[in-house]
């Protein structure tokens, strides 16, 4: 009998100090200052939950928490160590994972990436990295050295740049602009246009983080510059692609669904102000 209570009060004891120790890592999240610093964070967290603590985690008022456990879920179906072959994610915890996404933060995912989520690869737990989609959705532009999405091309006359995509065009201002040291036009360029705004990322090729500025149509003065969390923070070389697609909700929100060879991640902004509404990325 005694055994019996000890080992209850044993067990009681473990869990209040586990829900403490998660709590004590919770409230650093508000300190954080940098992308790749998410890594860290969410590290320590997710080696202080069990199974339920990741569950409960996926309810958190915080939309990137709960998106990112959704995510730690996923992760646990595929072994911590290399093997043979290559591992899958367990699929119908993919599919479950991107309606996770869609119903948490009202949105729906563009149709590449939530084929890329889906048929995510993985060599180990800490190294999943997209499938393929059924079409790239990106293409060379006519500027070389500058890839965009499909419906869209970038030109450059006189060092000004536009961008168009179906009926609507946009000079892009300089200063939102990567170009190399011999001041030719560098970087990735995906637009999104609604009546009034034009939405622009600006990325590389490997996943970094990059940004996405919002521009005034009707006076072409940028109105905010803010900085998507991307998939990739360390060295990278060699060839590689990423894609980015902006999408603009109705009730004042823009997200960024992007991927590259390293990994994916969406990130979503207040389109007023560019705040931070939710960030994911697959590689924290």
């Amino acid at each position: 009998m005694k055994l019996t209570v000890m080992a209850a009060t044993l067990s009681m004891l473990l869990c209040v100090s586990s829900s403490d120790e998660i709590e004590r890592i919770l409230a650093k999240y508000d300190q954080i200052e940098y992308s790749h610093q998410y890594g860290d964070f969410y590290r320590s967290l997710f080696a202080a939950c069990d199974e339920s603590d990741l569950s409960a985690l996926s309810s958190n008022k915080n939309n990137s928490i709960a998106t990112q456990s959704a995510w730690e879920i996923v992760t646990q179906t595929v072994p911590k160590e290399d093997g043979p072959k290559v591992y899958r994610p367990d699929s119908h915890k993919l599919v479950w994972f991107v309606g996770f996404f869609e119903g948490r933060n009202r949105i729906t995912t563009p149709d590449w990436w939530r084929a890329i989520v889906i048929d995510a690869r993985a060599n180990r737990r800490n190294n999943i990295y997209p499938g393929e989609p059924k079409e790239r959705p990106y293409h060379r532009s006519e500027v070389e050295g500058v890839t965009c999405p499909k419906d869209a091309t970038v030109t450059e006359k006189d060092r000004v740049v536009t961008y168009r995509a179906n009926e609507n065009s946009i000079v892009l201002p300089e200063e939102l602009l990567d170009r190399s040291d011999d001041s030719s036009l560098w970087c990735n360029i995906s637009c999104a246009f609604t009546n009034d705004h034009c939405f622009v990322a600006v990325h590389d090729d490997f996943g970094y983080s990059h940004d996405v500025s919002c521009i005034d149509r009707k006076t072409d003065k940028i109105v905010w510059k803010s900085e998507a969390c991307g998939c990739w923070w360390g060295g990278a070389s060699g060839i590689h692609e990423s894609w980015v697609t902006l999408v603009p909700t109705d009730d004042g929100r823009v997200f960024a669904f992007g991927s590259a060879s390293m990994g994916f991640y969406a990130h979503g902004f207040d389109a007023s102000n560019g705040k931070t509404l939710v960030q994911f990325s697959n590689n924290y």
